[in-house]
């Protein structure tokens, strides 16, 4: 048996590429005692059972109670989350045409659909007729090509600034909002896996 302190810290979603889960794969672990330390990392907190895909909430409560069954007197410390998910997904080396096939595909779902979005958004507002206008009021004749052409330019130019994907407009230290509604969109999934297993398994309890 092994005194000290271990000192544990996660994030609320871990990916795994091993069917049997470590608390060194799951969790930072930090301990004066390197070899309470070298123990502890070792020790398995879950098995997968399929092969791929498969998501399991832990509770750090349980993982300490493994501490404690294999190494006696010890104090532990969550830094971390309460409850975090465990996903099994082996990451396989997809072909490279593959690969670009998959990414041409998105590229032009999104693509159009954006299209179709900015179309139908334009078609409710009546801006061709906004445009017409304009085009009166400026050069007191029909017609609205040019005012059409600059804004399509302008509004591809602002989207791509905004969004920071140009690599002069993007400053290092910047998080543009693509990757803040991206990191927004995972805890809120994150957030729904937990609260959907703790009801089931207050279902089961009851």
């Amino acid at each position: 048996m092994e005194f000290g302190i271990i000192y544990l810290n996660s994030e609320k979603s871990v990916l795994s590429q091993n069917k049997i889960v470590k608390i060194e794969d799951a969790f930072d672990v930090c301990s004066s005692n390197k070899k309470l330390e070298d123990k502890v990392k070792k020790l398995q907190i879950y098995t997968f059972s399929k092969d791929a895909g498969e998501k399991y909430v832990i509770s750090v409560f349980d993982v300490i109670k493994i501490i404690l069954t294999n190494c006696g007197n010890v104090l532990v410390i969550n830094l971390g989350e309460s409850e975090l998910i465990l996903e099994y997904n082996r990451i396989r080396e997809a072909k490279p045409w593959l690969q670009s096939m998959k990414v041409a595909s998105i590229c032009i779902i999104v693509f159009f659909g954006a299209a179709f979005s900015i179309m139908s958004f334009h078609e409710d507002v009546g801006i061709n007729s906004l445009f017409e206008r304009m085009y009166g009021m400026m050069s007191f004749s029909k017609g609205n090509n040019i005012i059409e052409i600059s804004y399509s330019i302008g509004l591809a130019l602002g989207i791509i600034i905004f969004y920071g994907k140009l690599g002069i407009c993007k400053k290092s230290n910047t998080i543009s909002p693509l990757e803040i509604e991206m990191q927004t969109y995972e805890d809120t999934v994150n957030d729904a896996v937990i609260l959907q297993n703790s009801e089931k398994n207050h279902d089961y309890g009851g």
